[in-house]
């Protein structure tokens, strides 16, 4: 069932409106200052409606620093990729360009929101080195790698 919504276009198109509106939103006002009221009006929906996808706006925040680094992975590690130092160089330098674009682009640079960051990339870099690690003792006996984990 889960599976199923997420693939509704009228969930994603719900999900689009509300964060572009926090992205206008937090272009104009401090993300502290920003209400779920806001982020509702400003997507022209109801907040039933924003809470019936997101429990607040934090969530909202980690669902779109998970995207927006998920989208960031998937543009440069290649699936069954192995942990290599090129592999390793790479992730660093992407780390880094998304720090970079995410603050840029959010204007926001709070402790709170820079340790949300933080937690977010850390728990998924674990995991992608974790996966890149499990190729590569995969490919050394002779098994076809995972592409993710």
């Amino acid at each position: 069932m889960v599976h199923r919504q997420e693939k509704d276009p009228r969930v994603i198109r719900t999900k689009k409106l509300i964060q572009d509106a926090l992205m206008t939103l937090v272009q104009k006002k401090d993300f502290d200052d920003i209400t779920v009221k806001d982020i509702s009006e400003k997507a022209t929906i109801n907040r039933a409606t924003f809470y019936a996808h997101y429990v607040d706006k934090y969530v909202l925040l980690d669902d779109m620093i998970s995207e927006g680094f998920d989208s960031c992975v998937d543009s440069r590690i290649l699936p069954g990729q192995e942990l290599t130092e090129t592999t390793g160089k790479e992730l660093i330098l992407m780390v880094n360009e998304y720090h970079i674009a995410f603050f840029e682009q959010w204007r926001m640079d709070t402790k709170t929101i820079a340790v949300r960051v933080e937690n977010i990339i850390k728990s998924k870099l674990e995991n992608i080195i974790a996966t890149l690690i499990k190729n590569q003792i995969q490919v050394s006996v002779g098994i076809t790698p995972i592409s993710k984990s």
